[in-house]
């Protein structure tokens, strides 16, 4: 069984996928923001 070990890391990616993964994330939290923020008011 040759298994890749699970470390708990994230996977090593070039600058340009992790700045798409970064601005998808971001889109994320601002929608979730939003959400809050209309349940707050």
């Amino acid at each position: 069984m040759n298994a890749t070990p699970v470390t708990g890391l994230p996977d090593i990616v070039d600058r340009a996928e992790w700045r798409k993964q970064l601005d998808a994330f971001r889109a994320r939290e601002k929608e979730a923001t939003a959400a809050h923020d209309a349940l707050s008011a």
